[in-house]
């Protein structure tokens, strides 16, 4: 009874004697007080001034004279814009640990704006890629010189190996060449939702489905045999004399 007792005493003195401080100091900065205040700045109008970059290169492209010439211009920025956006995230970066006191540790503050930017990283990315695939399709689905060619040697080289195969001769081969049009549009409308609707689509998901999409184009091409037209019987004429 007397050692239930003192043991007691002694868990009761162990909780009121010692205190556990959850929190300690990383790293000390002049410059944390700024870093909030920029990164509230851009949570707040995060969320909407993507959707009105989009609006606003949209706009530009639809009253553009050359619709497709606009669209592969802004593509083409938007990728110079991630690029300049990475660049000025590694500066700010080198000169956030510059700036530490010498009693702060650099691995923590280099790990907590790592983990910071980590999204900020992935979305660079992905958006330059984007820009990227969204540029060389607009001009390869123009009428430049050399994306006439590449598209001509291309549907050359698919028909080819669809008159081996023997494919195309039934009733699928005529309805998707008649509708390919509509099928390309359906495979890309495809292709945007599935990346407006991924978590957080990185530049390998953007490049996966940029590749996805050539192949579903590949095979649209393949599949969209125009229909055969029974050529007439020749005529032989004997002439008299």
């Amino acid at each position: 009874m007397a050692w239930r007792i003192a043991s007691s005493a002694a868990w009761a003195w162990r909780r009121t004697s010692l205190t556990v401080n959850s929190s300690f100091t990383l790293f000390t900065s002049s410059e944390v007080s700024k870093i909030q205040t920029g990164y509230h700045l851009l949570n707040a109008v995060g969320n909407w001034l993507p959707i009105l970059t989009v609006l606003i290169a949209a706009g530009g492209v639809l009253l553009a004279v050359r619709s497709r010439r606009a669209l592969v211009a802004v593509a083409l920025g938007g990728a110079a814009g991630m690029l300049i956006l990475g660049i000025g995230l590694a500066v700010a970066r080198h000169l956030f640990l510059d700036h530490l006191s010498a009693d702060s540790s650099e691995a923590a503050a280099s790990a907590i704006f790592d983990q910071t930017a980590f999204y900020l990283r992935h979305t660079i990315r992905a958006v330059g890629i984007l820009s990227l695939v969204v540029a060389l399709g607009a001009y390869a689905s123009g009428g430049g010189r050399y994306a006439v060619l590449v598209r001509s040697k291309c549907r050359e080289w698919i028909g080819r190996l669809r008159d081996r195969s023997g494919f195309g001769r039934g009733t699928v081969g005529p309805w998707v060449h008649r509708y390919k049009r509509w099928v390309l549009t359906a495979v890309l409308a495809v292709a945007a939702v599935i990346l407006g609707f991924w978590t957080y689509p990185t530049g390998w998901v953007v490049f996966c489905l940029a590749v996805a999409v050539l192949g579903a184009v590949a095979v649209v091409e393949f599949l969209g045999a125009p229909e055969a037209v029974d050529e007439p019987p020749a005529v032989v004429t004997a002439s008299s004399g």
